[in-house]
C-alpha cells in the first residue's frame, strides 16, 4: 500500500533544528535528494553554512496555513505548506545543488534566529549564484512561461504588441509580496519557474516600453534596469512611498523587506518583538523627519486590512505614540493678547479675531471659551503641507476642558469663496477637531517659542478631513533653513 505525501511516520521523532552561530553570517543550506525516502517522501539534507558558500535562493509565496505535507530532513519528518512542497517535488529532479529556502533554512520558532536571518537577508540574496522565483505548479502558468520564451526567441513581442500570456504573468499574485522587491532586485541571475518550466527574467526586459502600469512586476523590471543607480543613496522613506502597498503577513515586513535596498535607514535593527508603533517611532528617529514622511510611515504600518487609510482604532488610543513627541519652533514669535503667531505676519490676520467658519453668514466666529490660540504657518510644518503660504494651523485651548481644538484657517483676505464646491472644501478646513492632551508650550529666550505635541497628534492631523491631508504623491524631505519645521523631540 502506497503512502501519500501527508502520511507521517508517527514512530519517527520530528525534525528539530540545532543552534546557529548568531555572531557570524551563518545560514543553513538544503540539498534535495533525487530519490524519495523509503516512506515515499521528498528527502533533503540540511547543513550549516555561511553566505560565502555557493547556493541558490528560492523566492516564493508561502500561501495560507494548511495541514501540511511531510518532507524528510536529515532523516526526520517536517511539515511544509503546499506551495513549497510542490516546488520541492519538481526541484529534486533538476539537480540544483544547495538551496536556501527561508521556511526550511530558518528555525521559524526561534525569534532570535529569525531576527538574525532577516537582518542579513540582503546579503543572503545578493550573494546567491541565482534566485529562482517559484510561480506554482499550475500547467497553465507553465504554458505561459513556455509561450513567453518562444515569443521572445521569435521576436514577436515588443512593448507595442502586448501578448495575453504576458498579461497573465504580470498579474500573478507572487508579485504582490513585500519581500519580492529585494529578492528580485538583488539577484545576480534570476529565473522564473512554474511546474517544471523555467524562464530567464532577462526575457521580460524587451517587453518594457514607456508605461504607467502600476503592477509590481513592471516596476521591478524597470528597477532592475536602473539598479544600482536607482537605489544609491535613496532612503527608506522613499522606498516605503514606492512599495508600501506590497502584501505581507505582518506590517513589520513592509519595512524590513526594504532595508537591504535603502541608504538612510539601512541600519535600522530588525525587531519582531517591537510593536508597529515602536517601529514607526524608530523610523522617525532614524530618518529625515517631516509630516510627509510621517504620513508615509503611518500609512505603511497603521492602516487596517480592508481600507487603505483606515486605522483600526482612534489614533488617540495609541499609548506609545502619545508618549513620543515632535515639535515646531520659532525664534520669531509675536504675541497679541493671549494669541501667539509663529513668524512675521503678512497682510491682515483675520484668524486673530474670528476663528470659526459660519456656513450661514460665510464669516468666522470665535467662541469665547478659547483662552489661548497659537497660529503656525502650514508652510513651516512640511514642504508638502504648504497648500497656501498664508494659511495657518490653529491650536486653540480652553479653560473649560482639557486638550485643545485644531483646524486650518486662511491668514489673509486673499482667500475667497467662489462656489458651492469650494465652500464645502473650505468648511472642512474650518471644522474643528479636538485632541485630548494639553498643549506643551515652551518659551525660551525672547521671541522663541516651541510647541511640542505627541506623534499621535501629528498623525491625526495628516489623516483629518482637511486640505492638510497629504494627497499629492511623492516624498519631499524638508530642508528648513533658519526657520521652523517639524522636528523629533528626543525626550
Amino acid at each position: 500500500m502506497s503512502l501519500s505525501a501527508r502520511d507521517t511516520d508517527h514512530k519517527a521523532e520530528a525534525f528539530s533544528y540545532t543552534s546557529l552561530d548568531l555572531s557570524q553570517r551563518s545560514i543553513r543550506l538544503l540539498l534535495l535528494h533525487r530519490d524519495r525516502s523509503e516512506s515515499g517522501h521528498v528527502e533533503c539534507e540540511l547543513r550549516d553554512a555561511t553566505v560565502d558558500d555557493e547556493y541558490i535562493c528560492l523566492s516564493y509565496v508561502w500561501g495560507q496555513p494548511d495541514r501540511g505535507y511531510t518532507v524528510i530532513i536529515n532523516g526526520r519528518p517536517l511539515r511544509v505548506r503546499k506551495n513549497l512542497y510542490k516546488f520541492l517535488q519538481q526541484a529534486r529532479k533538476k539537480d540544483l545543488g544547495w538551496l536556501w529556502i527561508d521556511a526550511l533554512c530558518i528555525d521559524q520558532e526561534n525569534l532570535a534566529e529569525r531576527t538574525h536571518q532577516v537582518q542579513q537577508m540582503g546579503s543572503v540574496y545578493s550573494r546567491a549564484s541565482k534566485v529562482i522565483s517559484w510561480l506554482g505548479p499550475s500547467p497553465d502558468m507553465a504554458n505561459v512561461l513556455r509561450n513567453v520564451r518562444s515569443h521572445y526567441q521569435q521576436h514577436r513581442i515588443n512593448a507595442h504588441e502586448p501578448d495575453a500570456d504576458v498579461g497573465i504573468l504580470f498579474a500573478h499574485e507572487y508579485w504582490t509580496r513585500a519581500w519580492v522587491t529585494q529578492e528580485v532586485i538583488l539577484a545576480r541571475q534570476h529565473t522564473l519557474m512554474a511546474d517544471r518550466v523555467t524562464l530567464s527574467m532577462k526575457h521580460l526586459h524587451p517587453l518594457l516600453g514607456p508605461t504607467d502600469d502600476s503592477r509590481h512586476l513592471i516596476r521591478l523590471l524597470q528597477l532592475q534596469k536602473l539598479s544600482p543607480n536607482y537605489f544609491h543613496g535613496r532612503g527608506l522613506i522613499h522606498l516605503l512611498e514606492e512599495f508600501r502597498m506590497q502584501e505581507c503577513a505582518i506590517p513589520h515586513d513592509r519595512v524590513f523587506s526594504l532595508l537591504a535596498l535603502c541608504g538612510q535607514g539601512s541600519d535600522l535593527e530588525v525587531n519582531y518583538e517591537a510593536s508597529v508603533e515602536e517601529i514607526l517611532w524608530i523610523i522617525c528617529y532614524t530618518c529625515t523627519f517631516c509630516l510627509c514622511s510621517l504620513d508615509i510611515v503611518s500609512r505603511t504600518l497603521l492602516h487596517g486590512h480592508d481600507t487603505w487609510w483606515k486605522i483600526d482604532r482612534p489614533i488617540s488610543s495609541f499609548t506609545f505614540l502619545r508618549s513620543r513627541y515632535a515639535e515646531v519652533r520659532t525664534h520669531n514669535v509675536q504675541r497679541i493678547g493671549n494669541h501667539v503667531v509663529f513668524g512675521q505676519r503678512e497682510g491682515i490676520l483675520y484668524t486673530l479675531d474670528r476663528f470659526r467658519f459660519d456656513e450661514w453668514t460665510d464669516k468666522y466666529t470665535c467662541p469665547d471659551s478659547y483662552t489661548a490660540a497659537y497660529f503656525i504657518p502650514t508652510s513651516w510644518i512640511c514642504t508638502k503641507y504648504r497648500w497656501y503660504d498664508d494659511w495657518y494651523l490653529a491650536l486653540c485651548a480652553s479653560s473649560s476642558r482639557t486638550g485643545f481644538d485644531f483646524f486650518h484657517l486662511p491668514g489673509s483676505s486673499r482667500t475667497t469663496i467662489l462656489d458651492s464646491a469650494l465652500t464645502h472644501e473650505m468648511r472642512l478646513n474650518f471644522e474643528a477637531r479636538h485632541w485630548p492632551d494639553d498643549l506643551a508650550v515652551i518659551y525660551g529666550e525672547p521671541q522663541t517659542c516651541t510647541i511640542r505635541l505627541p506623534l499621535a497628534f501629528w498623525i491625526e492631523l495628516i489623516r483629518s478631513r482637511t486640505r492638510g491631508r497629504l494627497d499629492s504623491e511623492g516624498y519631499y524631505p524638508c530642508e528648513f533653513q533658519g526657520r521652523g519645521g517639524l522636528k523629533i523631540s528626543f525626550m
